[in-house]
């Protein structure tokens, strides 16, 4: 093979990740069929996470002040590594979701123990552990009952909206309803019953917005997630064990390519010439 055929041939096979076809059914997708095709991977990233930062608090903030309180006897000394190894669980349950929610982040490397008790106080010196807890036991719990409460929030909202004909029947009928308010506070009027029709058209209409929105909102309460595990929990290049050549394939193919840039991506050979 000649020069000029190798160096056309690397042009040719020496390419970035795999970008999907233009007449494939992904690239054909709107962003509304994407949200809606994504909305079981984003409710198992929002969901759970609540629920587990809520455990991770009460674990961590109780072994840390155990820790502390007993550092006089010794006893606390040897019960700090526990809290920090804890910690780190919890970070690295953190980074697994979030690579499988399609993020690029790898898992920390940790230093390597040695044995014996001087390799278990080791623990203790590793700033790594120490991020994490400062994370798990601080950062993640406000900005998932966020992400949790909007999302749920909305979800409850579309589903009563859409059911109040059936339910608003059995509320007291003392014209408050949401219609009424809202018509006699815009026309600083006050409140007239305009009726139970009228009311559930109202309650319908909003519920069947909420609905319709609820996938972009979904998506944005789960970026939101991604965007603090990232800053927080997103180990360095030299703590890093994965590199983006090793990113689970899901990554590049269940939207991410949509949704979030991948980093370390391989430039084409000869591209820029």
């Amino acid at each position: 093979m000649t020069p000029t055929a190798e160096a056309a041939y690397a042009e040719t096979v020496t390419t970035t990740a795999p970008v999907a076809p233009v007449g494939s059914p992904r690239a054909a997708r709107s962003r509304w069929s994407r949200r809606w095709h994504n909305l079981g991977r984003d409710t198992r990233l929002v969901a759970p996470g609540f629920f587990i930062s809520l455990a991770a608090v009460i674990i961590l903030v109780v072994l840390f002040a155990l820790s502390v309180a007993t550092a006089v006897i010794w006893v606390g000394v040897l019960l700090l590594p526990v809290t920090l190894l804890v910690a780190t669980a919890f970070a690295n349950l953190s980074r697994r979701r979030a690579t499988r929610w399609g993020a690029p982040i790898a898992e920390a490397t940790n230093r390597p123990r040695a044995r014996g008790l001087r390799g278990w106080l080791d623990v203790v010196t590793e700033d790594r552990r120490w991020t994490d807890l400062l994370f798990e036991s601080v950062f993640a719990l406000p900005v998932r009952i966020v992400t949790f409460s909007v999302a749920v929030s909305w979800f409850v909202g579309a589903l009563g909206g859409l059911s109040y004909f059936y339910w608003g029947r059995f509320l007291p009928d003392d014209g408050s309803g949401l219609l009424n308010l809202i018509v006699a506070g815009w026309n600083r009027a006050p409140v007239v019953d305009l009726g139970f029709s009228a009311e559930a058209t109202f309650q319908f209409a909003a519920g069947l917005i909420l609905l319709v929105t609820f996938p972009f909102v979904l998506h944005a309460m789960a970026r939101l997630e991604i965007a603090a595990v990232t800053a927080g929990l997103a180990p360095r290049p030299a703590e890093a064990t994965v590199t983006s050549q090793q990113t689970p394939a899901h990554a590049t193919t269940v939207g991410v390519g949509e949704d979030w840039a991948p980093t370390g991506s391989v430039p084409v050979a000869g591209a820029a010439r």
